[in-house]
C-alpha cells in the first residue's frame, strides 16, 4: 500500500496484494481494514490499532451481523468433479456446498467460519451463528491488517494483544509477514562452496 500523485495532482492511495481488499474476506474484516487504511492515509496512526480493538470487542460481544461475517467464495472448479486432488478437499465448503446447491464453476457460495467440534460432522464451515469460531475470525482479521500495522511501526506483541491472539514465534511471524523462504538457485552456485558463493533466498507469498 502506498500513496502517489495522479495526473491532476491529487494524492491517491493504491493497494496491491493485501488480503483486506479481497472479495472473500468477510465484510467485518474488510471494514476494519478500510478504517485502518484511512487512518494511515490521514496520518492518524494512533487510531489504527484502536479500530482493531473495537472490531474484536464487537465480535466477542456478538454485535456483528451474520451478513458481515459471511465468507463468499468463487468456485474455481466444478463441485461435482473437482476438489478431490488434495487431502481434505472433499470436506471443503467449496465441494460440499457447491454440490448441495448445485453450483457451477465460476459461481459463488457463502458460509460462516465454524468451530469444527460444534458442527454435526466436524466441518470447518456452517450456516449457524452459534457454531462460528471467534478464533478463526480473529485469524482472518490478522491476515487483513498485520502487514500494514507492522510496517507502520506497531510492535508485534501489541498487534496480537489487540487481535486477541497468541503471539507467534519469530519464525512464524516472519512467514506471516513475508511468506515462505525458498532457496533460489543461481548460476554462480554451480561453482560450489569453495568459490565462496553465497546462497540467495527469496520470499514467496504463502
Amino acid at each position: 500500500m502506498g500513496e502517489y500523485v495522479d495526473k491532476k495532482g491529487k494524492k491517491q492511495v493504491i493497494v496491491k496484494g493485501l488480503v483486506g481488499k479481497k472479495s472473500n474476506t468477510p465484510n467485518w474484516a474488510r471494514q476494519i481494514f478500510e478504517q485502518v487504511k484511512q487512518h494511515w492515509t490521514e496520518n492518524k496512526i494512533d487510531l489504527m490499532l484502536s479500530d482493531v480493538k473495537k472490531g474484536i470487542k464487537a465480535l466477542t460481544r456478538k454485535q456483528v451481523t451474520k451478513e458481515d461475517l459471511l465468507v463468499r467464495e468463487k468456485l474455481g472448479q466444478d463441485p461435482e468433479t473437482g476438489y478431490n486432488k488434495k487431502k481434505g478437499q472433499e470436506r471443503s465448503a467449496a465441494k460440499f456446498l457447491g454440490v448441495r446447491y448445485r453450483k457451477r464453476q465460476g459461481e459463488a457460495i457463502e458460509y460462516l467460519l465454524a468451530e469444527p467440534k460444534l458442527t454435526e460432522k466436524n466441518y470447518s464451515f456452517t450456516d449457524n451463528m452459534y457454531e462460528i469460531s471467534l478464533k478463526r475470525y480473529r485469524g482472518r482479521l490478522e491476515t487483513a491488517v498485520l502487514k500494514i500495522l507492522y510496517a507502520t511501526g506497531f510492535d508485534a506483541e501489541d498487534i496480537y494483544t489487540a487481535l486477541g491472539l497468541k503471539h507467534p514465534t519469530p519464525s512464524v511471524l516472519e512467514r506471516k509477514l513475508y511468506g515462505k523462504k525458498t532457496k533460489r538457485v543461481t548460476d554462480e552456485e554451480d561453482l560450489g562452496e569453495d568459490e565462496g558463493v553465497e546462497v540467495a533466498y527469496s520470499f514467496v507469498e504463502s
